[in-house]
Parts: C-alpha cells; sequence; structure tokens
C-alpha cells in the first residue's frame, strides 16, 4: 500500500483513522467492504455515544433526487428502486438519520448546480448512494398539504396523507419543505388555520421522532421591521424555534455587503435566543463569517486540510519540494500551496493550521528526497507517498531531533 509504519503504528494505536484512499485499498487487498472495515459488524457492536470529531470523519454518502410520482411508487412497490430513476443525487453523512426533502421552487438543474458548488466546497463528489430521499416537486401543481371548510377546520389532504406515510415508513428523522406557500393553502393571517397547519406537522415530527424543518419567506413589513415574520403571529408562536437569515445592513438601512448574510436566532424553546452567525457568499456556497461558530468552523478547517493535501499532491508532483521550515522561504508548505491553482481562497495562515493538524494525525510525515547524501532534502509528503516509506526522517527520541537511518540496519551508527 505504500504507507509508512509510523502511519500503521498510529493506526494500530487508534490515534489516528486511515485515510478515505487507503481505506478502500485496505478494505479491497482483505476482501471486504469499506463499511465493515472502518465500523464492523453492526450486530455485534453496541451503539454508544458518538463525539463530534467521530461525526466530522463520517465518511460522505449520496442520496437519489427523484420525482414525487417515484417517491409514491417506492411507497406502494417494494421492488422499486428509486436509484433506477434518480435524477441526481446530494450528499450526505453515512450513519446520519435518514432525510426525506421536498424542493418545490427549484428544479433538478438549479438543485445540480447548487451541489456541485457545495460539493466543490467540500471537496466531495457524487459516488456512494444512501437510502435518503430528496424530492424534486417544482413539476407538480398542487402541493397543499391540508385544505380548510368554510367553518375553517382543518383536512389533511391525500398528499399530506402519502408524504406522512412515506416518511414514517422510510423512517426518516428530518423533514424539509421548501418552501411554505407551497404547502400551506390557507389565509395566513388566520391564527386558527396556522396552528392547525403547525400542529399537523408536530405531530408528523413526534411520529418520525425527528424534526421538520419549513422554508418561509418574510412579508415586507417583517423585512422592514426586523423581525423577518409573516402573516400572523401564531407563525412564530406556534414553532419551537424559528431562524433569520438577512443581509446586514448600514445606518441607513442599506445592505452595504451583498455577499454577507447574518442568521439569526428569533425564538427557541431548548435554547438561547437573539444569536447570530456571520455568513458569506463565496463560490456559490454560503461559509461562515465568524470565528466562534465552533461547528461551522470545523467543517471549514477539515476542509482545508483537505485542499492542503490535494495541492501537496500536485506539487510533489510537479517536482516542487515543499518544506516544513519557514525559513524555506518560497519552499515554505503553506506559502507555496496557498500560491497554487486549486488553493480555494485559502491563506498561509490556514495551510499553516492544516498543516499542523495533519502531521498530528499521522496524514503527512516529513521525507527525504532521492539522490546522494550531500543533496538529500527534507520535505512534506503524504503518509502513503513512496518517499515516507523509502527515505522516511526518523525522531531519534533521546535527542529529539531527526536523522537519517543507514543504509545497513544491522549497523547502527554510533553515539
Amino acid at each position: 500500500l505504500g504507507v509508512s509504519q509510523p502511519a500503521v503504528a498510529n493506526w494500530e494505536s487508534g490515534a489516528h483513522d486511515p485515510r478515505h484512499i487507503i481505506l478502500g485499498k485496505l478494505a479491497e487487498t482483505l476482501d471486504v467492504s469499506r463499511t465493515w472495515l472502518s465500523e464492523g459488524d453492526a450486530r455485534t457492536t453496541p451503539p454508544g455515544p458518538e463525539t463530534a470529531s467521530g461525526y466530522l470523519r463520517r465518511p460522505l454518502v449520496h442520496v437519489p433526487i427523484i420525482s414525487l410520482e417515484d417517491a409514491a411508487r417506492v411507497g406502494a412497490d417494494p421492488a422499486f428502486d428509486p436509484r433506477d430513476t434518480a435524477r441526481d443525487y446530494i450528499p450526505v453523512t453515512s450513519n446520519s438519520p435518514r432525510l426525506f426533502a421536498i424542493f418545490a421552487e427549484d428544479d433538478r438543474d438549479e438543485l445540480h448546480r447548487r451541489q456541485a458548488d457545495i460539493n466543490r466546497s467540500m471537496g466531495v463528489d457524487f459516488s456512494d448512494l444512501d437510502d435518503s430521499i430528496f424530492v424534486d416537486g417544482s413539476e407538480r401543481g398542487d402541493l397543499s398539504l391540508a385544505n380548510f371548510n368554510r367553518d375553517g377546520r382543518m383536512e389533511p389532504t391525500a398528499f399530506m396523507v402519502a408524504l406522512r406515510n412515506r416518511t414514517i415508513e422510510h423512517g426518516a428523522q428530518l423533514l424539509v419543505l421548501d418552501s411554505l406557500y407551497s404547502y400551506f393553502s390557507g389565509n395566513e393571517n388566520v391564527r386558527s388555520q396556522v396552528w392547525s397547519f403547525i400542529n399537523e406537522l408536530r405531530s408528523l415530527a413526534i411520529e418520525m421522532d425527528g424534526a421538520v424543518v419549513l422554508l418561509a419567506h418574510p412579508s415586507v413589513a417583517g423585512m422592514a421591521s426586523g423581525s423577518g415574520s409573516s402573516g400572523s403571529t401564531a407563525w412564530s408562536n406556534a414553532v419551537r424555534s424559528r431562524l433569520y437569515l438577512t443581509r446586514p445592513n448600514d445606518e441607513d438601512g442599506e445592505a452595504y455587503d451583498p455577499d454577507a448574510r447574518v442568521l439569526t436566532t428569533k425564538k427557541s424553546n431548548y435554547g438561547p435566543s437573539d444569536g447570530a452567525i456571520n455568513l458569506r457568499w463565496r463560490d456559490g456556497v454560503f461559509v461562515r463569517d465568524d470565528p466562534g461558530y465552533d461547528a461551522v468552523e470545523g467543517i471549514e478547517k477539515r476542509t482545508a486540510e483537505k485542499v492542503f493535501l490535494e495541492t501537496l499532491t500536485k506539487a510533489l508532483e510537479r517536482g516542487l519540494e515543499p518544506s516544513q521550515g519557514v525559513g524555506a522561504r518560497n519552499n515554505y508548505a503553506p506559502k507555496m500551496l496557498a500560491q497554487m491553482a486549486g488553493h480555494r481562497g485559502y491563506k498561509v495562515r490556514d495551510f499553516e493550521r492544516a498543516m499542523g493538524v495533519l502531521f498530528d494525525r499521522g496524514d503527512i510525515v516529513l521525507a527525504f528526497t532521492d539522490g546522494p547524501p550531500s543533496k538529500k532534502k527534507k520535505i512534506v509528503v503524504p503518509s502513503d507517498h513512496p518517499l515516507a516509506t523509502a527515505n522516511p526522517v526518523l525522531i531519534d527520541p533521546q535527542e529529539n531531533g531527526d536523522f537519517q537511518p543507514p543504509s545497513d540496519p544491522s549497523n547502527p551508527p554510533l553515539k
């Protein structure tokens, strides 16, 4: 496999996990599935709490986007496989709760374009499949989940009954509906209708043992006041949590930065309100623009580490000699990689942080270049690079310095 002994030692001790590519090679060599190799036998492995770092290391798998008609076939025909008619795929982490999402405003081409930008930002592609379902509902006329009679009483539509049955049968724990007025056919200003509609979705969430995320557009008055509301106050009072995404304004009420957004918590029954996360539109996706938000920061750091490895591999293929030392000037690895095509906007400081994490994890190591001893240089290479095995830089545990192994292992150098 071309893996260095220090990397193998880290795997055996449990200090680090094999990289995604190496995991695939190991599974192929051992003639087992990648899932079995990484997770073991689910029937004999007891479940336990998962750390945040474990969640972020989950491999990404991809779920099919299908039409509403095909979604109905999934529930009616056990032999029907949604992958046979999938229009596209969206990546999610494996072992995550099953998802069911319906997009009423954007067609599959737009969903594909947006997801391609997300893939590029996250350093993933369309590959594996999972059994969560994303539905393109833009081609269907009526998506109403309920009708209201003259007495104001609500009656679930056939579509609502089918949606409830499908999500429960599928085992979904997260239902995403985009957007509200494609599914609500009542009067948004009538409190009783709003409460009945939200209660119907709440009962579905309870039955799913999960959550329903309902997207909606604010009214002109809601945007002017900054509340992000629309219609009856029951829309805010009936839900358990409400978030509002908007552009930050200057003192005159004008949006001063077209790429900036702020996601604020307008209501949270189970946490603090008035929290805010700063976001920025960059290369087709919203990215964190506030270092205080740890969850998104962790994802961004993980992406910087992936980009570091990708550009490092390209640099080595071009014959460059990336160095760990700051004194190497233009050969200093973070500086070199930040100047290469494909750096995705990451700066030297981002790659410095990524390099430290990758060294700690054992994903990159120091190795000597080929050539006579007087010409050898220490460079940074991935742990699965041929030089990591052929010319490793070993650490002397007594002197805490690196030394080159002798040509004859049976004749070690004198101390």
